[in-house]
C-alpha cells in the first residue's frame, strides 16, 4: 500500500505544473490514431470501387464473346443452309432436268423429215439443247463442284481456272503448297471464297490476269490473289456499304477464324490476302 501511494505522488509530481508535457504527450499516443482513422474507409471505398469496376469489365468480355459467338453461329447455320440448298439444287438439275433434255434430243433425233428447211430446224434445236445441257452441267458443278469431295480442294481449283480460262480468256496463274489438307468443310469454305473472287474479277474488275497463291506453314494457311483490273475505291466502297460478293467473303473467312485484307485502288488492281488458322495441322502437332 505504501508503494502504490509513492507511484501516486511520484506521477502527481512529474505531472504537476507540466500541463503542456502532458498534453503533448497525449497528442502523440492518442490524436494520430483519430486523424488517420479517416484513411480507412477511402481504402475500403477505393477496395469495392476496383471490385465493381472488375465485374462490369469481365462482363462486358463476356457478353461481348457471347454475341461474336452467337453471330458466328448464325453465319454459319446460315451458309450450311445455303449450301444444303444448292445440293438439292444441283441434284434436281443434275437427275431430272438433265435426262429430260437428253430425252428431248433423242425424241427430236428420231423424226424423219423430208423437207431440207425442217431439217435444218432440227439440227438447230438439237445444238440448243446440247448448248443447254452443257450449261446445265456448269451450273451443277459450280453449285456442287463433285471433284471437291472426290479429290481435294487443289484439283478442284485447278478445275475451275481451267473452266473459267476456256470462257472467259482470263489467264491465271496458281501456285500452291501440295501438302495443303483441310476438312471437307473447310474446303468447301476457301472454294467458294475463291470462287467469289474469281467471279468479281471477271465481271467487275474486267482484268486479265490473275495471280493466286495458296500456301501453307505449321500454323496457317496463306490464300494471296492479285488482279490487274480496274481496282475500285475502298473509301467509296465503305461508304456505300458492303455487297453481297464482299459480305460473302467475310462471312466464309469468319468462319475459317481468318482474317481478310483487300487493297485495292482505282486503275491498280486488286489483292486479297487470307489468312487463316490450320487447325488440322495443330491438332497434329498436338497428339
Amino acid at each position: 500500500m505504501l508503494l502504490y501511494d509513492k507511484y501516486l505522488r511520484s506521477t502527481k509530481n512529474l505531472y504537476s505544473g507540466n500541463d503542456d508535457l502532458f498534453a503533448s504527450v497525449y497528442c502523440s499516443n492518442v490524436l494520430p490514431s483519430a486523424e488517420k482513422s479517416p484513411i480507412e474507409p477511402l481504402l475500403i471505398a477505393a477496395s469495392v470501387l476496383g471490385i465493381i469496376l472488375l465485374y462490369f469489365i469481365a462482363s462486358l468480355i463476356r457478353h461481348q464473346r457471347r454475341n461474336v459467338k452467337l453471330n458466328q453461329e448464325k453465319i454459319e447455320a446460315e451458309i450450311i443452309t445455303l449450301e444444303n440448298e444448292r445440293r438439292r439444287i444441283a441434284a434436281d438439275l443434275h437427275d431430272e432436268v438433265g435426262p429430260m433434255l437428253s430425252g428431248i434430243k433423242l425424241m427430236i433425233s428420231s423424226l424423219e423429215v423430208e423437207n431440207d428447211s425442217d431439217r435444218d430446224r432440227i439440227i438447230k434445236v438439237k445444238e440448243y439443247i446440247d448448248d443447254s445441257i452443257k450449261r446445265m452441267r456448269e451450273i451443277s458443278n459450280n453449285l456442287l463442284p463433285a471433284v471437291l469431295e472426290k479429290r481435294g480442294i487443289l484439283e478442284a481449283l485447278q478445275q475451275l481456272f481451267v473452266e473459267y480460262q476456256k470462257i472467259h480468256g482470263i489467264m491465271i496463274q496458281f501456285s500452291y503448297d501440295e501438302n495443303i489438307s483441310l476438312s471437307s468443310q473447310r474446303q468447301l469454305h476457301l472454294y467458294r471464297i475463291i470462287q467469289e473472287i474469281l467471279h468479281n474479277t471477271i465481271k467487275h474488275a474486267h482484268a486479265k490476269i490473275l495471280r493466286v497463291e495458296l500456301l501453307m506453314n505449321n500454323k496457317n494457311i496463306s490464300l494471296y490473289t492479285e488482279d490487274n483490273g480496274g481496282g475500285f475505291d475502298k473509301l467509296d466502297r465503305s461508304n456505300k456499304g458492303k455487297g453481297l460478293g464482299m459480305r460473302n467473303l467475310h462471312s466464309r473467312a469468319e468462319l475459317l477464324s481468318g482474317n481478310l485484307y483487300i487493297e485495292s485502288a482505282p486503275s491498280k488492281g486488286t489483292r486479297i490476302t487470307l489468312n487463316f488458322p490450320n487447325h488440322e495441322q495443330d491438332s497434329h502437332t498436338k497428339s
